[in-house]
């Protein structure tokens, strides 16, 4: 870590709506995404996927709609990015092989499946905290371990049974429908914890171990 490391305050700014701190974010790390993207782009996504595009729908994504969080270093920061862009490529590969639904959106965001208290909220409109909400689910979703995202994304968004879930991660129905729950507790926690700023903690839990991921 560098002793004068500018990514908190660069994320302050961000979040203060300064735009230039996205074009000095982008400017500074642009060339480290694009590079991870290219590295990590193969079959069938590179056949459907332009980096340029991949790399611009990231950081849109994180930067401009996502949470207010912050993370302490550089290093973080793009381990996040790293997240990510692991989970940007591993759902667009199934989804361009796996069976189509329109995008509902809908469950995960649900009062009934999960809902987060907001912090110093009292006064804020409920629509407003509904959005904040849902931000911090989205961004908590893209922490989460490829599968877990991939199953969260395929019941929920796209609004497929169990057995296509299954079918869309290679298991069966049962197995499916039980990892479901298990990612859905992951994903309330793991929300807690971005809330709470504790990125790095969850990082340290859904990081491969030895970085050994494969190629989509």
């Amino acid at each position: 870590m560098q002793a004068n490391d500018e990514t908190a305050g660069l994320l302050v700014r961000l979040h203060a709506g300064d735009a230039s701190a996205v074009s000095e974010l982008a400017l500074r790390d642009l060339e480290w995404i694009r590079a991870c993207v290219s590295h990590r782009l193969s079959g069938v996504v590179r056949a459907h996927a332009d980096t340029n595009d991949v790399v611009h729908s990231i950081f849109v994504q994180l930067l401009e709609r996502g949470p207010r969080f912050s993370v302490g270093n550089r290093d973080v920061f793009r381990r996040v990015m790293a997240r990510i862009i692991e989970n940007t490529l591993s759902s667009m590969a199934r989804r361009f092989l796996g069976p189509k639904r329109q995008p509902r959106g809908q469950s995960v965001h649900g009062d009934t499946v999960l809902h987060l208290q907001p912090d110093q909220s009292t006064q804020t409109p409920e629509r407003a905290v509904r959005a904040e909400e849902h931000e911090w689910i989205q961004f908590a979703m893209e922490l989460l371990d490829p599968l877990d995202h991939e199953i969260l994304r395929g019941r929920d968004w796209d609004d497929l049974t169990f057995r296509e879930v299954g079918d869309r991660v290679g298991m069966q129905e049962d197995a499916a429908r039980i990892r479901y729950g298990r990612a859905m507790r992951k994903l309330a926690r793991c929300v807690q914890q971005v809330r709470e700023g504790r990125i790095e903690d969850v990082l340290n839990e859904v990081e491969p171990r030895n970085d050994d991921r494969s190629s989509v």
